[in-house]
Parts: C-alpha cells; structure tokens; sequence
C-alpha cells in the first residue's frame, strides 16, 4: 500500500468538518421577515408543499358510496373522495337510527 494516502474511517471527522460549514438559511441577524419568507420557501420545497394545490385550485370531490350496511344503531357507508389531485381518501360515514340531520 505505498504511495497511498491514509484512510480516515471515522464519522466524527466528517461530522466535526460539517459542523463549521454555515448552513444557507441560517439567521445572520439581517431583516427577519425576508429571512423568514426565504426559509418558509425552501421547507415547502423539500417537503413537497410547494406542489400542493392552492385554495383556489381545489379539485372536484367526486365523492361516492362503496358500500352500505344497516346495523342495529343505524347505518355504516364506506365513501371514498377525492381530498387533492391525485390523493383519493377512503372513509366511513356513521349514520344515528334516532337521529336526523344535521347529525
């Protein structure tokens, strides 16, 4: 193994050399709300909530029943819709015998 360069398997020292890098978006003591307004805009880009529909974008429910059961205290419905673009939501509606809407 001459001519080869030591090698350093130790975690900590690439932790330790990590650790004086400054993160991009940590606060420098500048204006709070532009620092702000950048910081809310990167986490929305890494957890995908920059590509979620906005309020006025909102997609047709499309709401339908699977299936319908009568039980001794009313009735169970199993419905599906659709909550955003692509994300379809199972779920039961619980329906009271002794009651009437709104329930």
């Amino acid at each position: 193994m001459s001519g080869k360069s030591k090698l350093d398997l130790s975690p900590s020292v690439f932790h330790r050399r990590l650790m004086k890098a400054k993160p991009a978006l940590s606060f420098d003591g500048g204006d709070l709300k532009t620092w702000r307004r950048r910081l809310r805009k990167k986490i929305a880009e890494l957890t995908g909530f920059d590509a979620m529909p906005r309020p006025n974008e909102r997609c047709k429910l499309n709401a339908q029943t699977l299936w319908t059961r009568e039980h001794k205290h009313g009735r169970i419905e199993k419905i599906a819709f659709r909550a955003e673009p692509g994300a379809d939501v199972v779920g039961y509606v619980c329906l009271p015998k002794k009651a009437s809407p709104p329930y």
